[in-house]
């Protein structure tokens, strides 16, 4: 029997693999280098970093690029502003722009966000992140403490609701 986590895993690299990919360097747009740091800082690249795989930077339709510039330079004047501004959202919004770009389906998206300890199958795995995150421990660390309440908020913003 196959192991089903590992054909899901697999489904994702091959679906990833066969992206062609953008060769980013000093010559190209600033446009384009936006949209390779912003796929280069997203979960899908965290997560293909811990299975010891590059993130390829693939070739983006003019809509795409739009997109993704607009939610990198919204980031960017916020942080400008406030480096302490929660730009939360935003980041999402590129993590869902990368995901549909890959054509990632919402099982391979949740898979993806399960492994890296974004989201929870239950109450019990989310009280025990919180935890973590209470002591600095864990993915965020003690630069990352927050109140119990924002935590919880931020939780259940990854989880859905």
């Amino acid at each position: 029997m196959v192991d089903s986590k590992a054909s899901l895993e697999q489904g994702i690299m091959d679906k990833i693999r066969s992206r062609g990919t953008l060769n980013v360097n000093g010559d190209d747009s600033p446009g384009e280098a936006k949209c390779a740091n912003a796929i280069r800082n997203s979960t899908l690249a965290r997560w293909l970093s811990l299975h010891g795989e590059p993130m390829p930077i693939p070739g983006l339709s003019a809509e795409e690029e739009r997109d993704l510039v607009r939610l990198t330079d919204e980031i960017q004047t916020a942080k400008g502003e406030n480096p302490a501004a929660d730009t939360f959202h935003l980041e999402v919004a590129i993590d869902r722009l990368v995901y549909d770009h890959y054509g990632l389906t919402d099982e391979e998206d949740t898979a993806i966000e399960r492994s890296l300890g974004l989201i929870f199958q239950t109450d019990e795995e989310e009280d025990a992140a919180l935890a973590r995150m209470m002591e600095g421990r864990g993915p965020y660390g003690p630069a990352d403490l927050l109140s119990e309440e924002t935590i919880r908020t931020k939780l259940r913003a990854m989880d859905g609701g």
